[in-house]
């Protein structure tokens, strides 16, 4: 649940901003026939979309002062495991194609820096 509020919150938060740049900067039509040294944004507009931004950011953290933790009684903790091979099978497998597919990202990081060169 958690997850889910989080990405809908990014979801929404990429949509407001990309509204508001549309709406503060005019729409396609009312820019159509417009001399392109014309077309430039004015700052007010980023720094609006930023403020609203962080108007929101603030006030989702001041709401978080409001939440209560539920009771840990009836939460059972897993025995804590030590030691760095005490990590279970799916970690190392994961870890494993993560190793394969940087090593194979990095052979074209070596041809663009070749191509540089």
């Amino acid at each position: 649940m958690h997850r889910a509020f989080d990405t809908a919150g990014a979801l929404i938060g990429v949509l407001l901003s990309a509204l508001l740049l549309w709406w503060l900067t005019g729409t396609p039509q009312q820019t159509a026939g417009v001399p392109e040294n014309l077309l430039e944004t004015p700052g007010w507009v980023y720094r609006v979309i930023f403020g609203i931004g962080a108007v929101r950011g603030l006030g989702s953290f001041f709401l978080t002062f409001f939440v209560r933790e539920s009771d840990s009684s009836d939460v059972k903790t897993p025995a804590a495991r030590t030691g760095l091979f005490t990590l279970p099978g799916s970690y190392w497998s994961v870890l494993g194609v993560l190793v394969l597919f940087s090593l194979a990202n990095s052979i074209n990081t070596f041809l663009l820096l070749r191509r540089l060169v």
